[in-house]
């Protein structure tokens, strides 16, 4: 409200937000197609995991879905190191730890 008060155009600006996201996003799938076989079910896994980020960092901050990426990323890549057999359990061990001692992520939102 405050932008529009000040005379921006509040329509334009979503509107060009939202054509730049949908060209990233573009971009990053037409970067990663090559490298990908298409299987039933693909999509599973990411959908999850991006939903867990959201988890740890807390709906509604973008700096906690950073924070929570670069947790899941470390501990994922911290259980390839340490157990490999049970790497994939480590990032939800850290999700559940998080939750138990912050409910409502790391960084609760800023809205």
């Amino acid at each position: 409200e405050m932008v529009g008060a000040v005379g921006i155009n509040v329509s334009r600006v979503f509107a060009g937000v939202f054509v730049i996201g949908c060209f990233l996003a573009g971009l990053g799938g037409a970067l990663v197609a090559p490298t990908q076989n298409i299987t039933q079910g693909m999509d599973h896994t990411i959908i999850i995991e991006a939903f867990l980020i959201v988890i740890i960092g807390g709906l509604g901050n973008i700096w906690g879905a950073l924070l929570g990426a670069l947790i899941f990323g470390l501990t994922d890549a911290i259980g390839i190191l340490v157990w490999p057999q049970f790497a994939i359990v480590f990032p939800y061990v850290a999700v559940v730890i998080v939750l138990m001692f912050r409910p409502k992520g790391l960084l609760r939102s800023t809205w």
